[in-house]
Formats: C-alpha cells, sequence, structure tokens
C-alpha cells in the first residue's frame, strides 16, 4: 500500500469516526419539547384514569349488580348445587373484583404506554449503562438471564408483543361495544335494557 492509499485510507477511518459521533451525539441529545410535552399530556392522563379507576361510580355499581346476576345464573345452569351455593354467596364479592379488573385494563394500558415513551426519551448510551448496572447485580443468574432473553428473542418475542398490542386493540372495541350496549333502552321507559333482564339474558346478550 503506498502513501496515497495510505492516506486515504486514514481519511476514511477519521470521517467514520466523525460520522459516529455524531450520530451519537444526535442519539444522546435527549427528548425534544414536542416529546416532553407528549409525554406529559400521558401522565396527566394517567392520573384522570387512575383517580377514576379508585371511584366506583354509580355505573360501575349497576355493572357490579349485572355481574353478580350473571353469575348467579352461571352457576344455577353450569354448576352442582354445592358449587353454585359457594358462587351465589361469593358473587357479590366477585362481581365487585371483575368489575374492578374490567376497570382497571385502561389504567394498566395507559401506564405501559407511558412508561414505553419514557424510556425511548432515555439516551441510548444511559440506557445501555441502566441495563449493564441492573445486570451487574443479578450474580449466579446472570447466564441464565441473558439466556432466557436471548431464547425469547429466537422464540417471537417481537412477535408476541405484536399479538398483545392486536389483543388490547380487540379488548378495547369489546370494551367500547358493551359500554354502548349498557345504554341501550329498546323499550324507552327511562332504565336501559340490562338492568331489565335477568343473569341469563345478560349472559346471552353478551356473549
Amino acid at each position: 500500500m503506498n502513501a496515497a492509499d495510505e492516506a486515504a485510507k486514514a481519511k476514511d477511518v477519521a470521517a467514520s469516526i466523525v460520522a459516529s459521533d455524531g450520530a451519537s451525539a444526535e442519539a444522546d441529545a435527549g427528548p425534544t419539547e414536542a416529546e416532553l410535552a407528549a409525554l406529559k399530556k400521558q401522565q396527566s392522563n394517567l392520573g384522570s384514569e387512575v383517580k377514576d379507576f379508585l371511584t366506583l361510580d354509580d355505573d360501575e355499581r349497576a355493572a357490579a349488580d349485572r355481574a353478580a346476576k350473571a353469575l348467579a345464573a352461571l352457576a344455577d345452569e353450569k354448576l352442582p348445587p354445592w358449587a353454585a351455593g359457594i358462587i351465589k354467596a361469593t358473587a357479590p364479592m366477585l362481581s365487585v373484583s371483575l368489575v374492578v379488573a374490567y376497570s382497571f385494563i385502561p389504567v394498566a394500558v395507559l401506564a405501559c404506554k407511558v412508561a414505553a415513551m419514557a424510556w425511548s426519551m432515555v439516551p441510548a448510551n444511559l440506557a445501555t449503562a441502566v441495563v449493564g448496572f441492573s445486570l451487574a447485580f443479578v450474580g449466579g443468574c446472570f447466564p441464565v438471564l441473558l439466556a432466557s432473553v436471548e431464547a425469547a428473542k429466537l422464540c417471537g418475542l417481537n412477535e408476541a408483543g405484536v399479538a398483545v398490542e392486536a389483543l388490547v386493540d380487540d379488548a378495547k372495541r369489546v370494551m367500547a361495544k358493551s359500554a354502548e350496549d349498557d345504554l341501550v333502552d329498546d323499550d324507552h321507559d327511562g332504565i336501559a335494557d340490562v338492568n331489565q333482564i335477568t343473569g341469563s339474558q345478560l349472559i346471552v346478550r353478551k356473549t
């Protein structure tokens, strides 16, 4: 290799180093004002969702009553007498638990979205340092953890994430349609139809 070739190669290496430093600096520049504003908005929405979740309003109490009727009807139709008695006795508690779990879904989805947005704004070098710092305290499980992560990636971790997102979207649509159905009053007597039917009819209607 002559002197001209060596000079050209050195120039290329220097250019690649400068480009790499520029890309690294751009990646570590931090979030933009728009990204921070979007994150603050999502955090505000999360606070509202948590507040609503912690307060059981009249609609949710009505939903709990409907769930209790449905559980009792399902127990009578599908379970032996001794099991049906247990379900009926615990129906009020179970129905409230179901309503609370149902109400928690939007909170959990929004919390995951806020966490993902916040993590995406972390500079690349800092994110790497955080992950490395965490792995340093795994101890004897270090190889197992790395092997588990790599196995998950090979076995479809990204595909699983896409599938979960699809399930969440489907759940949102189902919840929206169910909420619309709860307001239907076909006989125009001022009382929602779902509050005037038996537990068995409610199961058929919602499924």
